[in-house]
């Protein structure tokens, strides 16, 4: 349970800026639809977040909420060298800027960050080429939806015959 939270719960009213001189649990990068629902979710859980992005507008639009968002550039190391991350537990690029991305692993690894680095990625040959570039976890959104997708539709496309209309029912092998 995040600290926030807890201390709520306790009836304590804790000022924002106490929460956030403690550090944020997550920095994403990338304020869009992606960053932002990220965002929301680590915030709605009691996590401290750290938002950041290069459009003004994306930043004025987070500000809004408890996330904290501010301005910077991903594929700076000065800025990413700067970052409170000391009590950090994930540094996510939710942008698919692979040279970016790349700047942010090398200055994370440099800096001698120990928290999980986390990139969405386009394409699974990408997302191998970040895992050896030192990303932890990456994230298709785009394919990850569509699997979600086809397992919630339950559909079988097993039966050549076609004369199973219940799409919810899988033939036994060798029904025909």
């Amino acid at each position: 349970m995040g600290i926030a939270l807890l201390l709520f719960l306790v009836g304590l009213k804790l000022d924002i800026h106490i929460i956030r001189s403690m550090g944020p649990v997550a920095v994403i990068f990338g304020l869009g639809r992606i960053g932002t629902q990220l965002s929301e979710q680590f915030s709605n859980n009691g996590c401290s977040v750290l938002g950041i992005d290069i459009d003004p507008q994306h930043i004025r639009q987070n500000q809004k909420t408890l996330i904290q968002a501010q301005f910077g550039d991903m594929g700076s190391p000065e800025f990413i060298a700067h970052l409170p991350l000391e009590s950090t537990r994930f540094v996510i690029a939710t942008t698919r800027e692979l040279p970016d991305i790349l700047v942010m692993i090398s200055t994370l690894r440099d800096t001698g960050f120990q928290g999980q680095i986390v990139a969405f990625v386009d394409s699974d040959a990408e997302a191998a080429f970040l895992r050896d570039k030192g990303c932890h976890i990456t994230f298709n959104a785009h394919s990850s939806a569509a699997n979600l997708l086809f397992e919630q539709l339950n559909l079988s496309c097993f039966s050549s015959s076609g004369s199973n209309s219940d799409p919810t029912v899988i033939p036994a092998a060798g029904d025909s």
